[in-house]
């Protein structure tokens, strides 16, 4: 669990950063310390960090391992592409490892990611849009205060 290290920053943020000076200089957690949530009077509880640090660290992680998923279910299904993409990388690259400058060099592989992250967007809804005051998208009355997401998915399919 993720509270007693939240607390252990806690207690370095409130000695002084000084105090431990095995300790991060800065961290996202310092930031979350500090929020001021409107209509609250307290910062958030632990178990609210809780979910804000899970939903980060999450964030990151997942939306990768699915990329990669993806990746792997394409190349199960046309093992060609998976050919090509090889050949693409073992021209520009050879034997050693690929580095950022070769990338300039791979449009396949371009063409690849940017084709998958259009089929299979990292996430599939958009983050969350309020409406302040009523409104009509797309022949559909959105009425104020509604919270409005889009289907990524969908909008990447219809040109």
């Amino acid at each position: 669990t993720l509270v007693p290290l939240i607390q252990k920053r806690r207690a370095i943020v409130q000695a002084g950063l000084q105090s431990n000076p095995t300790a991060a200089p800065f961290s996202y957690l310092d930031t979350l310390f500090e929020v001021q949530v409107q209509g609250r009077e307290s910062a958030p509880s632990d178990a609210e960090l809780v979910t804000l640090c899970s939903e980060f660290l999450n964030g990151g992680i997942d939306t990768t391992a699915t990329g990669v998923e993806w990746a792997m279910g394409r190349f199960i299904e046309n093992p060609s592409m998976q050919a090509r993409l090889y050949d693409e990388i073992q021209t520009v690259a050879g034997p050693r490892a690929v580095e950022e400058k070769d990338l300039d060099n791979m449009p396949y592989l371009h063409a690849f990611v940017k084709e998958l992250l259009r089929k299979h967007p990292p996430t599939y809804f958009s983050l969350a849009h309020a409406a302040t005051e009523p409104a009509t998208l797309g022949g559909y009355d959105i009425p104020a205060n509604c919270s409005v997401e889009f289907f990524l998915p969908g909008i990447s399919e219809d040109p």
